[in-house]
């Protein structure tokens, strides 16, 4: 399991507070959802290079940020979410397995 803490993140950023993020989006950001559970589930593949991992966890820690380039609460604010999430996950493609996609459908 990654750890936020131990990611530079500190006490801001957890693994129960990127989890609630996820869990709290609107239906309508299914897409978003099951993007952000790759990268969370392609992390945890020991062959995944440590500087991509980095890289989700940076995603990840900008999905759950209160700090938004567009903040959340406006229409279309999960706009910029969904962009760094899918820029990461694009460097990632290659470590995305179908076991992955099964488990972020999930």
């Amino acid at each position: 399991m990654i750890n936020f803490r131990y990611q530079g993140y500190g006490k801001h950023f957890s693994n129960r507070a990127c989890w609630k993020k996820v869990k709290s989006l609107p239906g309508t950001y299914r897409d978003l959802i099951y993007y952000a559970k790759l990268l969370w589930y392609v992390m945890q593949d020991p062959s995944v290079p440590v500087a991509l991992k980095t890289a989700a966890i940076g995603a990840l820690g900008y999905l759950i940020s209160p700090v938004d380039l567009m903040p959340d609460m406006l229409p279309g604010g999960f706009v910029d979410d969904l962009a760094v999430v899918m820029s990461v996950l694009k460097m990632l493609d290659a470590y995305v397995t179908p076991e992955i996609r099964r488990r972020a459908r999930e």
